[in-house]
């Protein structure tokens, strides 16, 4: 009917589409009261599916909103069970539990491919908005959860840490998963962007963020220059694949992000830890194995400092280089204060002025240090030291 658009001043041709438009609300409105029914066949037969091709054409015909809607409402059907059971206050909904959650969506995903993957045309992509809906389920569900905990002060780090690695895990094995589906859009090779940090399921934040508008601008370029001609792939259908590509990099660990707190305040007792053993053990100058103008013996400690920072670093920035990452950063900062008292500590005592120095027309008063025997040592080490520290 798209073709007599422009003649529907034409009173028969206004009254044959709105028959044509009164049989397309009646199919549809069948069509989404035959979903449920679609659904419990999942527990049936393959032979009871054998008329789905057709249907599958006829929402086809209906155009691109009736499919949308039909496969939502689809989607949300098959995901209810999962809410019910990983839903937040629900049996299952603990962190020592994340495992299950990806055991109960793979479980489904190859029901849906065993009954439905040659009845289903590929263009609906189904399989792909089962995942993305589970994501976002999970996301809000985790979110929830920790919020809970984080309140109550009850977060335990180890599960913390342990659930976020394997949800980790789960993202990557879905992106290689459904890679293929986006390598024709060339997403990948578009992106120029840094997406670490932006949260494409934050509404308040999508809204206000340039860096969002750069990558969704980038992303509808190699829709233009990539996507081939396909009538599938209207406005709503390319948002949902751009959304897409970033739910599966992350849609599920970012959410962890804001409730990392814990994670950071034991990496900060740690580091107290460590600078008070330093502080009482025997420090020893070592040689630094470094070249350039902080070469030379150091102090030991300063060595052993920076090698627990740069485990740190990298234990922090496999899981996140968010937040989490930047308030780890002001923690470093602070240790490295804190190392910086130690040294002075270590150096001779400032008398009072007692020598003059020159400077132009004006004679400005300067501290005397007096240096007893052997302490020359010891003011080298802690100029290596610092010269060490500002270079690493």
């Amino acid at each position: 009917m798209a073709h007599f658009e422009e003649y529907v001043d034409i009173p028969m041709i206004a009254e044959i589409k709105g028959r044509v438009d009164a049989v397309a609300a009646e199919l549809t409105d069948q069509l989404m009261e035959s979903v449920a029914d679609v659904s419990m066949i999942l527990q049936s037969l393959p032979g009871h599916l054998r008329s789905l091709p057709d249907a599958c054409l006829v929402v086809d015909s209906l155009g691109n909103q009736v499919r949308h809607t039909l496969l939502e409402e689809f989607v949300q059907q098959q995901l209810a069970p999962y809410d019910q059971l990983f839903g937040y206050g629900k049996q299952h909904c603990t962190l020592e539990e994340v495992d299950r959650r990806w055991a109960w969506f793979k479980r489904l995903l190859k029901t849906v491919d065993t009954k439905f993957s040659s009845l289903c045309p590929q263009h609906w992509r189904l399989p792909l908005r089962l995942c993305v809906e589970f994501m976002r389920k999970t996301k809000r569900h985790v979110s929830e959860l920790l919020a809970q905990l984080e309140s109550k002060d009850a977060v335990d780090v180890s599960s913390l840490l342990k659930a976020l690695q394997t949800s980790l895990r789960f993202e990557q094995e879905m992106c290689l998963q459904f890679e293929t589906l986006f390598k024709p859009f060339g997403f990948e090779r578009g992106m120029r962007a840094n997406t670490s940090m932006v949260d494409f399921e934050d509404e308040s934040m999508v809204q206000r963020s340039a860096v969002h508008q750069e990558i969704m601008d980038q992303c509808m370029d190699s829709f233009e220059k990539n996507a081939p001609a396909d009538p599938t792939l209207d406005n709503i259908e390319r948002l949902f694949l751009i959304k897409s590509f970033f739910i599966l990099k992350g849609g599920i660990s970012n959410g962890f992000d804001r409730y990392m707190g814990s994670y950071v305040v034991l990496e900060r007792h740690n580091l107290e830890d460590l600078l008070r053993r330093l502080s009482t053990e025997d420090d020893t100058a070592q040689s630094n194995n470094e070249s350039g103008p902080a070469s030379g013996n150091v102090y030991g400690s300063s060595i052993s400092m920076f090698v627990y920072i740069k485990n740190s670093i990298k234990r922090c920035t496999a899981l996140t280089t968010g937040q989490t990452f930047y308030s780890l950063t002001k923690e470093f900062k602070a240790c490295l204060q804190q190392y910086a008292d130690m040294l002075k500590t270590r150096c001779p005592p400032l008398s009072g002025p007692t020598t003059i120095a020159s400077t132009g027309q004006n004679y400005v008063p300067q501290p005397l240090c007096k240096i007893t025997v052997g302490q020359e040592s010891v003011i080298c080490y802690v100029i290596n030291t610092g010269e060490y520290c500002s270079e690493v």
